[in-house]
């Protein structure tokens, strides 16, 4: 979208509230992306704002600022994809806990 290459140039520059304002237009979809791997609130809803807060790191690397709704979907979905390893790993490691401390 041409708004958001707009919003993404003047982020890139410094400017906080039109990163504010992709955020705003493109809450939804990131949360959606994140839930529909999750299917658990409170993980989707960190696992947004690590989204946003890698979106925001990484910005400046963008290529295309017209493909930023796109861009910033692969990268929810890299961040799902991150929480359900985690989340694979996180009962391995209690159970060794467990039995470490029979």
């Amino acid at each position: 979208m041409e708004e958001d290459a707009i919003l993404v140039q003047r982020a890139v520059q410094g400017c906080e509230d039109a990163f504010a304002a992709l955020i705003g237009r493109h809450r939804r979809l990131v949360f959606s992306v994140v839930w529909s791997l999750l299917q658990d609130r409170d993980d989707a809803e960190d696992a947004a704002q690590e989204t946003w807060v890698l979106a925001y790191r990484h910005l400046p690397k963008l290529r295309d600022p017209a493909r930023f709704a796109a861009w910033l979907c692969a990268l929810a979905r890299h961040t799902g994809y991150k929480w359900l390893g985690n989340r694979a790993i996180e009962p391995q490691r209690y159970a060794r806990l467990e039995e470490l401390a029979v």
